[in-house]
């Protein structure tokens, strides 16, 4: 039952795979960050059996089309069609470009807090970003995601707010304020108290006191832990729908694959998953950044009661839905299965009891029709969850192809 990292499967025949195995198996290596080159029989195979254009839409769907497109060879670039290439390449320089204008808000947005004396803190893309990615053209990042201290969160929305484009309203019961649109392509942030943001997420320390200061492009802030950024990565990632999964595997592989990282983060890494309720979403997270295969040094951490096999098996099956799947609405089932179902029933009762508030947000109504209003957006919730389940078993249905994808 036991695996680990020089387990994880090496270049299997194409013919063993066929066109539709070899996308999911690509995409999870170059993810994995191995150090083995795509195979050129496998992207001749789908070039060959007119899947390029499939491979390069499900790169673009789950955000790692720049990854995709910089790690192939000149002659494997060749060997695509001239549309698909500049496909790539367009959506590569474009992560590079969207990079600097996040860079520029993320410096703006650090000089005008530290001004008002308030620490903050950068999530998700622009903190793994400035850790762990060299070549900014690889990753996709869509926003700007700041943690603040709680007691300041109004102070910090007013200020970063002058002279923005929109101000969103906060939605009911998420996790940060209303996103703060700037003007033209300048970018937009998100802002998240410290508080908030412990309760929601395993974290094995206080990011704003645990983190370092550091100073870019002239603008002091402060970095999270590593294990802290690994942590929110791999759980928030996994919360979100199967298309965000590759470039969080991208992630996770780059964090725990430093030179730095040792048997002392994981250990972190695992006693926080453990006292957050969250070792399900952990091994997940970390097989499909490990090319399916939970890592050798978080599995010895493991009790006997976790089963690794069906953890492995969760994770490749979650290659294939990401990679192959054309529509990612699936509500609860997503998290609820590939984790385990993990608060299962916590995560279903909120899904079709959600706020009244919540169903003012969606309709053009005031909240007074929105609570008349709303058994009719239960019923329709849970036609919703029978459509996506009955989705979501489809998607599964096909297991054969992780199974060839990965060599299993």
């Amino acid at each position: 039952m036991s695996t680990n990292d020089e387990a994880a499967p090496g270049p299997v025949d194409a013919e063993q795979l066929g066109p539709r195995a070899i996308i999911p198996a690509i995409l999870a290596r170059i993810c994995g960050r191995s150090d083995r080159p795509i195979p050129d029989d496998w992207l001749r195979t789908v070039v060959e059996a007119g899947q390029a254009e499939a491979l390069a839409a499900a790169a673009d769907r789950t955000m790692v089309a720049g990854l995709l497109w910089a790690v192939l060879t000149p002659p494997q670039r060749d060997l695509l069609a001239e549309d698909v290439a500049e496909r790539l390449r367009d959506l590569y320089l474009g992560n590079a470009l969207r990079w600097e204008v996040t860079r520029k808000l993320l410096c703006s947005a650090a000089a005008s807090l530290g001004k008002a004396g308030i620490p903050m803190a950068p999530l998700k893309g622009a903190a793994v970003l400035l850790n762990a990615w060299e070549d900014p053209g690889q990753r996709a990042i869509t926003d700007l995601d700041l943690l603040v201290p709680e007691e300041t969160l109004e102070t910090a929305q007013d200020l970063l707010s002058r002279g923005a484009a929109h101000v969103d309203q906060p939605r009911a019961e998420h996790h940060h304020l209303g996103a703060i649109i700037m003007p033209g392509a300048g970018g937009m942030i998100e802002l998240h108290g410290s508080a908030s943001h412990a309760e929601l997420w395993p974290q094995r320390g206080e990011m704003l006191a645990d983190g370092r200061p550091i100073t870019v492009d002239g603008a002091s802030f402060i970095m999270p832990d590593r294990v802290d950024l690994w942590l929110h990565t791999a759980c928030h990632g996994i919360g979100h729908a199967p298309n965000y999964w590759p470039r969080m595997a991208a992630d996770l592989a780059l964090l725990h694959g430093s030179a730095d990282w040792c048997g002392e983060q994981w250990e972190a890494v695992w006693r926080a998953a453990q006292e957050g309720e969250a070792s399900g979403t952990v091994l997940v997270a970390a097989a499909i950044a490990n090319l399916g295969r939970i890592p050798a040094e978080l599995l010895a951490l493991t009790s006997d009661g976790i089963d690794a096999a069906a953890v492995e098996k969760r994770a490749r099956e979650a290659w294939t839905i990401a990679a192959t799947a054309r529509t990612f609405k699936f509500g609860p089932w997503s998290t609820s299965w590939v984790t385990g179902n993990e608060r299962r029933r916590t995560r279903f009762r909120q899904y079709l009891l959600p706020p009244s508030a919540r169903l003012s947000e969606k309709l053009p109504v005031s909240r007074t029709a929105a609570r008349v209003l709303y058994p009719c957006g239960v019923l329709f919730r849970c036609f919703e969850l029978a459509k996506t389940g009955v989705a979501w078993r489809l998607a599964l249905r096909g297991r054969s192809l992780a199974q060839r994808a990965f060599g299993s």
